[in-house]
């Protein structure tokens, strides 16, 4: 394509004739002139959106993706459209054509970008990619809906001690053994039962002081991509 370098890079033949032949079996049936003009701007987009994040995964088959490249506002100048929009249509493509990716380690990948609010004493973690927040949402919902999740503009606020709630119900039974180790090293006498959900649940909302100092402490102890995410703001929760 004339003066576009960026579709003769992200479409080769292969994909080309690929992207042609799923145009074609969608207007080839009983479709042909009656397609809405959005159902069309959504397939394309969907084939724009698989080319951008193949050709710029962080790392082929990770799941990964490099947010900068597949940013809202890089894609809205190279289509014409606006950042809300290429925005949006992340959104719809995802569900109209979901695409599997491992959002853990997505979440990972920010470690860098993650910040702690001492004024609001809240983990503040920018969310890149509408799909991400949706996955981490999604993820919290499905655990019972019982952590507090705020969303300004493209960040995700979170309290420190529903962070803990998140990581442990992330990881592996052995794990969730060291956590609930950690919580019993740092508050008394009072025993957490891993086998009652809720009075775990309820003793981690208690202990609000508390929680930076667990967080810390489970850094380097637990191997998950929500503890890698915290590794940029260390000094503020030791």
């Amino acid at each position: 394509m004339e003066n576009n370098l960026e579709y003769d890079v992200l479409f080769d033949a292969e994909r080309k004739a690929e992207a042609f032949d799923k145009i074609a079996e969608l207007f080839y049936n009983k479709n042909f002139s009656t397609l809405p003009k959005s159902e069309i701007d959504l397939l394309m987009f969907h084939f724009y959106m698989d080319a951008l994040l193949d050709n710029y995964s962080v790392d082929k088959g990770s799941g990964k993706i490099d947010f900068n490249a597949c940013s809202d506002h890089r894609i809205a100048q190279q289509l014409g459209i606006t950042p809300q929009k290429a925005r949006n249509l992340k959104v719809k493509s995802q569900a109209r054509y979901p695409r599997e990716y491992d959002w853990k380690k997505a979440l990972a990948s920010l470690k860098d970008r993650v910040r702690y609010d001492e004024q609001k004493k809240k983990i503040v973690i920018p969310m890149p990619d509408p799909n991400l927040y949706e996955e981490v949402s999604n993820f919290i919902e499905e655990n019972g809906g019982f952590i507090e999740v705020q969303r300004s503009g493209n960040y995700i606020q979170i309290r420190p001690e529903y962070y803990i709630l998140l990581i442990y119900e992330s990881v592996d039974e052995n794990k969730q053994k060291l956590i609930l180790r950690e919580l019993q090293k740092k508050n008394g006498p009072h025993p957490v039962s891993q086998d009652d959900k809720v009075e775990m649940i309820n003793h981690v909302l208690g202990m609000t002081d508390n929680g930076l100092a667990i967080l810390a402490s489970l850094i380097d102890k637990i191997d998950s991509p929500l503890t890698m995410a915290l590794r940029g703001i260390r000094s503020f929760l030791e």
